[in-house]
């Protein structure tokens, strides 16, 4: 338990300059991080559920607790008196680490125990489930510190983007993605640009993580802090993103936690918080988000099966959607809306055309440039898509993380293609040493033809030439899990 609340401070403290995180710096975190990890595995069952909190110094005071235990009941400031059957002692009287007695406990993942507790003068009595086993988190963060000794921040970004689930669950997903793109920097496996991108991303899901957190907090004395360093840790990076020439970013990052701040002091305000759930930690968590286009007036929606895969419930709006269809092989999926629009596109009859004109539709990056439909253009760059596949085809419109599952429009107005990858320039600068620009790869529109008739779904045929109106075909899936 002790990792997870050190390893968390010494990430929190991390500058923002990237020039100052060095070589022997990055390492050294990694081998404590790894050490803390063996050092908790070495006294412990890895069948021991860990909890995902921690104490004041010298008490049974809580002042550290993850997403989870939050929404079980506990709460920031309860001193716990007794876990099931077990009294909690004083360390001081006792002479035994309060994290010691809670490892001996014998519980695990899945299985409810009550705190007890004492809160504003009052004892409670709180069941909280195990919510995760120490092996999955732990050998997730120790993953992480292997990457940190070995000097790879690449890989570290690689397993915290793999798990970041589970390390959101815990408080530990923004500080060691932040040390981990800063050292990418300082080794120039990134470019400035990248890294102002992926700083901005951490920036707002720190906010929501502190947003979240408030809902939890009753002592005002402590809301107050975690306000406060909140806005202090937005001011430096807007600071940073202006003064590096990225303005737009500073700027929508200040709007940004404006905006969360007034939604959580209204909500505050309008409704019992601590039944509110948290766009970020909640119980149906946003953790995606893709596109789809409309292929009739039934309410049928083609996407990327990627884009639905690990979802327990896709949305259009506030609607949950039906996955009618998939292929897997071809990465397509066929949801159904109950939603009636005559707005829908038109699948082309002929294949693509090297250098025909193309524009592509889709929702990118909606935590930065909102939900607002995007439209880029470019060209059909090759016949061949990914590896010289020809179910696929090459464009040069420029697209990014959000665009995948949207339509990809030749100058007639009729769906070509449905876009679902670019180039990742991280891995091929890691592996091969180049970038690319605009290599972006689209699924043939006759594969998308074959699902839908394989389906009994029609497919509408433009006998009177007309061009699809785009902008209301289109529309923002969002991915939820529980």
């Amino acid at each position: 338990m002790r990792l997870l609340k050190l390893s968390l401070l010494i990430f929190l403290t991390i500058s923002i300059d990237a020039s100052a995180v060095s070589k022997s710096d990055f390492k050294r975190w990694g081998k404590e991080t790894i050490e803390r990890v063996d050092d908790y595995f070495s006294s412990n069952s890895e069948n021991k559920c860990h909890f995902g909190l921690d104490f004041k110094n010298g008490t049974t005071e809580l002042n550290f607790l993850t997403p989870p235990i939050l929404e079980a009941g506990l709460r920031y400031r309860d001193i716990v008196s007794q876990i099931g059957d077990t009294p909690f002692l004083s360390p001081i009287a006792s002479g035994i680490p309060v994290l010691t007695q809670l490892r001996t406990l014998d519980v695990d993942e899945g299985e409810i125990i009550e705190f007890k507790v004492i809160r504003g003068g009052k004892e409670l009595t709180i069941p909280v489930t195990c919510p995760t086993s120490a092996p999955e988190y732990y050998n997730v963060v120790k993953d992480i510190g292997r990457a940190l000794v070995k000097d790879k921040p690449l890989d570290c970004l690689k397993a915290i983007e793999k798990n970041s689930l589970i390390l959101k669950q815990k408080y530990w997903f923004v500080g060691p993605s932040n040390i981990c793109i800063s050292r990418a920097l300082a080794k120039k496996q990134i470019t400035v640009r990248d890294y102002a991108n992926r700083y901005y991303e951490l920036m707002t899901a720190s906010i929501d993580e502190a947003l979240h957190k408030l809902q939890f907090v009753e002592s005002k004395a402590l809301g107050a802090k975690i306000l406060a360093e909140q806005k202090s840790y937005t001011e430096t990076a807007s600071d940073w993103l202006a003064k590096n020439n990225f303005r737009y970013l500073a700027n929508q990052l200040t709007s940004y936690w404006a905006y969360e701040r007034q939604v959580y002091f209204e909500m505050k305000e309008n409704s019992a918080p601590n039944k509110t759930p948290s766009k970020f930690y909640g119980k149906e968590t946003l953790v995606s988000s893709g596109t789809g286009f409309m292929v009739n007036s039934e309410g049928y929606i083609a996407t990327n099966h990627h884009v639905v895969e690990e979802c327990t419930t896709v949305k259009l709006n506030d609607e949950r959607l039906q996955v009618i269809a998939i292929d897997k092989n071809n990465d397509l999926a066929i949801l159904k809306s109950s939603f009636k629009s005559n707005e829908f596109a038109y699948i082309a009859q002929s294949p693509p055309k090297l250098s025909d004109k193309v524009r592509v539709f889709g929702y990118p990056l909606i935590n930065l440039l909102g939900k607002n439909l995007s439209a880029t253009s470019g060209e059909v760059s090759s016949l061949s898509g990914f590896e010289g596949s020809f179910s696929q085809f090459t464009v040069s419109a420029p697209i990014q993380p959000g665009n995948s599952g949207g339509p990809i429009v030749n100058e007639q107005g009729e769906v070509i293609g449905v876009i679902f990858s670019t180039l990742d320039n991280v891995a091929l600068a890691e592996n091969r040493g180049i970038t690319s620009q605009n290599v972006n790869f689209g699924i043939r529109s006759n594969l998308l033809v074959n699902i839908l008739t394989a389906n009994g779904i029609t497919i509408p045929e433009n006998r009177s030439n007309i061009k699809a109106d785009y902008q209301r075909a289109t529309k923002l899936l969002e991915c939820y899990r529980t």
